[in-house]
């Protein structure tokens, strides 16, 4: 379990770092959504995706957030 989390992380980290919070800040204020009405979003397109693809997307969400 550990080592799942230590590599999310790590993918994590690496994907934001080659990405630009300006260029993909889904914010609530750009948009006109609420924070729950992204997480309800992100639940409808990643629904179908294994449970590493979703922890992963799920911080990157809660970074951009």
């Amino acid at each position: 379990m550990q080592a799942k989390t230590e590599y999310v992380d790590q993918m994590v980290k690496e994907i934001l770092a080659d990405i630009s919070r300006r260029e993909t800040n889904p914010s609530p204020k750009q948009t006109g959504a609420s924070v729950a009405e992204m997480e309800d979003a992100f639940d409808m397109i990643f629904h179908d995706e294994d449970e590493l693809s979703k922890a992963v997307m799920r911080k990157i969400l809660k970074e951009l957030l």
